[in-house]
């Protein structure tokens, strides 16, 4: 038997404490990105050594300084995700998509309608419509697709048929394609991009290693991806969409959650509970903030002065 699933969506502005639940999920993704001011960087941090483990939102600015507390709960909080227009947070909590917006000078509960999907994972905006696309599967739960539907749960569309989908997937800056990486065998993987409407798919390259977490630039001609290389390790890599030249940057360890800066200059990432900026123009790296009692992760750059 199959039971429907009732879910429940939320609007509420970041620096506040009381969410409502936007959605069922169950996720664990770290999906950074920057707002257009690049004013303020945001992260999550998980502080697992506690008894009662708490997690938290922080915003910090790209020097390293004025660390300020915007969010903590006890459980966890994952995937921010700013909108087009700056004023909302995406972000998941304890298998629920919330959406937040600054300063939370409003809060709105909607309803969204029955649907038989398993799981909502990986949800982003659209950067030119009311939409958020996600990865789901109504038949499997083993079984990962791109679905889209609009921020309040109707027009429900799937786009994805192969349910391979490896993790996180991203909307091109002009709103057109959704490029995201899937499972060719155990060892192989493949980038590709599904038009909006799931009437055309691209492949742009093929791995032997595992490919994950793609993310387009702001003027929609690199995607920035992460390959898991030897011993556990990972590489940050940008392959250019209109010679398919792919980079790979000289990153050594295991950075985890890369993210692009508004201008495209500059690459966010965590490493050993410290948080790094990357120049691309000079190839010079900087640490901007540690962390002593926590791991951090997704990042958004945000305004909120």
């Amino acid at each position: 038997m199959r039971y429907q699933k009732r879910h429940l969506i939320v609007i509420i502005p970041p620096f506040a404490i009381a969410i409502v639940a936007l959605t069922i999920l169950w996720q664990r993704s770290f999906k950074p990105s920057w707002m257009q001011s690049g004013e303020w960087l945001t992260f999550s941090c998980n502080f697992p050594s506690l008894a009662s483990p708490i997690n938290r939102i922080y915003a910090i600015r790209p020097t390293g300084t004025d660390l300020q507390l915007l969010l903590e709960s006890h459980v966890p909080i994952t995937s921010l995700e700013l909108s087009p227009d700056n004023q909302y947070f995406l972000f998941t909590r304890a298998d629920v998509i919330y959406v937040t917006t600054p300063r939370f000078t409003e809060l709105q509960t909607l309803v969204l309608p029955e649907t038989t999907l398993n799981y909502y994972r990986f949800p982003v905006w659209s950067p030119i419509e009311n939409k958020i696309a996600f990865v789901s599967n109504d038949e499997d739960v083993n079984r990962r697709d791109i679905y889209q539907m609009n921020v309040d749960g109707s027009n429900m569309l799937r786009l994805s048929h192969d349910g391979e989908i490896v993790d996180k997937i991203d909307w091109s800056p002009n709103g057109e394609w959704i490029a995201y990486t899937t499972m060719t065998s155990d060892r192989f993987s493949r980038l590709e991009m599904i038009d909006k409407n799931g009437t055309e798919t691209r492949q742009i390259a093929d791995f032997d290693k595992l490919a994950f977490s793609p993310s387009w630039s702001s003027d929609g001609s690199k995607i920035l991806f992460q390959i898991m290389e030897a011993a556990g390790s990972s590489s940050i890599n940008i392959i250019d969409t209109r010679t398919n030249h792919i980079e790979k940057l000289d990153v050594t360890g295991s950075p985890t959650s890369p993210g692009w800066s508004p201008n495209d200059n500059q690459i966010v990432f965590a490493m050993e509970r410290k948080i790094f900026v990357l120049n691309l123009d000079n190839n010079s790296l900087t640490t901007i903030y540690e962390l002593t009692d926590c791991f951090p992760g997704d990042f958004d750059w945000i305004s909120i002065d």
